[in-house]
C-alpha cells in the first residue's frame, strides 16, 4: 500500500465521532478586517472598506444629533444681552467698545474712515468690512497713538497712512491694542495685569513694542521681521492678512458699506442695552434716543396687556385630565445623579431604575 493511500482523508483520520468537516469561521461583514479559518490563513489582514463606511456612517448620525440638540455657539445674542442687563459689561469690553464709539464719531466729524480690515476672513459670516474702528486713542505698531500721527488729509482722491510725529515710523499701522481682540482675554483678569507692559506677540515671542517700527527685526534676538503669532477673533485670521485702511465717506458709500450714523457699534442693538456699554450712546449729539414709554417706566400696565389680562379672565377652567402626568424624580436615589431629560429610565452612573414619585 502505498503511503499516501494509507494515510486517507482528514474525516477518517480523526474517526467516525469528528467526521463533521472543519468550519471556516468568518468574522461578520461589519467587522470584517480579519478572517479566521486554517492555520496558514488565520491573521491575515483583508480590506476594511465596509468598516470604514461603518465609522463614517456613525460619525454622520453622531454629528446630526450635536446638531440638532445643541447650539452652534457657546452663548447666543439673547444670553449676552441678558448677562448684560443683569451683571453689566465686563471692564474690558466697555474700554474697547467706547474707544471704537470715539472712533466712529472721528469719522463722523472729518468724513475719513479708519478700519482695520480683512477682506478674506476664515470665520463664515465674519465681518468683511473690519476687525476693529480706529479712533484717535488707538495705537500704531510703532506704540503712538493715532493722535500722535499727522492729521488726516486727503490727497488726489485717496488718505495716505499719517507719518507719526514722535518717531520715524513710516506710517500708522495698527496691531491689536487690547489682549481681548486676539482672544487672551483671561490676561486682563490677572491680579498682576498691566496693560502698559501688554504688546501683542510675534512667533520670536517678543511683542511688537520689542521690534523696530521700521525694519520690523526684534531688538532682542535674532528675528529678521515681525511675523504675528495671534489670531484675531473676528476674523480668526492672523495679522498677516490684515491691513489698515483709510478712506473717504464717498468710497464707502459705492462699497455699500456703512457710513455716518450706521457705522457707529451696537446700533443693531435696543437703546437701553446701548446705554449699559456706552459712555456717550447719543455719538456726540449726532444720534438720538428713541422716545421712551412712561407705562414701562411707570410699571404700570398698557392698555393691551388690560385688554390680555381681560381675555384671560374670561376664558373657562380647564378640567383636570383622567390620568395625571406621572412626576419623575430629577435625581437618582441611589448615588444623586442627575438624569439629562424626561426619557431617561435609568441612571448612566450605578445603573439603577428610574421610579416614579408618589402623588
Amino acid at each position: 500500500m502505498r503511503r499516501s493511500a494509507a494515510r486517507g482523508s482528514a474525516a477518517e483520520v480523526v474517526g467516525p465521532c469528528r467526521s463533521r468537516p472543519q468550519q471556516q469561521l468568518t468574522a461578520s461583514p461589519s467587522h470584517a478586517t480579519v478572517v479566521r479559518g486554517a492555520p496558514e490563513s488565520y491573521g491575515m489582514v483583508v480590506d476594511s472598506h465596509e468598516v470604514h463606511e461603518e465609522i463614517r456612517d456613525l460619525s454622520k448620525r453622531v454629528k446630526g444629533v450635536i446638531e440638532g440638540n445643541f447650539q452652534k455657539n457657546a452663548t447666543s445674542e439673547d444670553q449676552v444681552l441678558q448677562g448684560i442687563r443683569r451683571f453689566g459689561p465686563s471692564a474690558q469690553s466697555k474700554k474697547i467698545l467706547n474707544r471704537e464709539n470715539e472712533a466712529a464719531m472721528l469719522a463722523l466729524k472729518t468724513g475719513v474712515y479708519a478700519v482695520w480690515r480683512c477682506e478674506e476672513p476664515k470665520l463664515s459670516g465674519a465681518n468683511t468690512d473690519f476687525c476693529a474702528r480706529i479712533g484717535y486713542q488707538h495705537r500704531c505698531f510703532c506704540g503712538h497713538s493715532l493722535e500722535e500721527h499727522a492729521t488726516l488729509k486727503p490727497s488726489r482722491g485717496c488718505v495716505p497712512a499719517p507719518r507719526c510725529q514722535a518717531c520715524a515710523c513710516g506710517g500708522f499701522n495698527y496691531v491689536p491694542n487690547e489682549p481681548e481682540e486676539i482672544g487672551e482675554g483671561w490676561l486682563s483678569r490677572r491680579r498682576s495685569w498691566d496693560p502698559l507692559k501688554w504688546s501683542a506677540k510675534c512667533r520670536c515671542g517678543h511683542g511688537h513694542k520689542q521690534h523696530d517700527p521700521q525694519k520690523r527685526h526684534c531688538k532682542e534676538c535674532g528675528c529678521g521681521g515681525f511675523t504675528s503669532h495671534f489670531l484675531c477673533v473676528v476674523c480668526d485670521r492672523d495679522g498677516e492678512s490684515h491691513s489698515t485702511v483709510f478712506e473717504l465717506e464717498q468710497d464707502r458709500l459705492k462699497k455699500g458699506l456703512p457710513v455716518r450714523e450706521a457705522f457707529f457699534p451696537l446700533m443693531a442693538l435696543d437703546w437701553s442695552a446701548r446705554e449699559l456699554v456706552l459712555d456717550d450712546p447719543t455719538g456726540g449729539g449726532a444720534l438720538t434716543a428713541p422716545p421712551r414709554n412712561p407705562a414701562l417706566e411707570t410699571n404700570e400696565p398698557s392698555s393691551c396687556d388690560k385688554r390680555n389680562t381681560l381675555q384671560r379672565i374670561s376664558l373657562p377652567k380647564l378640567c383636570p385630565t383622567s390620568e395625571p402626568t406621572p412626576l419623575l424624580p430629577q435625581h437618582c436615589t441611589g448615588c444623586g445623579a442627575i438624569f439629562r431629560s424626561a426619557q431617561v429610565k435609568f441612571c448612566s452612573k450605578c445603573g439603577k431604575h428610574r421610579q416614579q414619585n408618589a402623588q
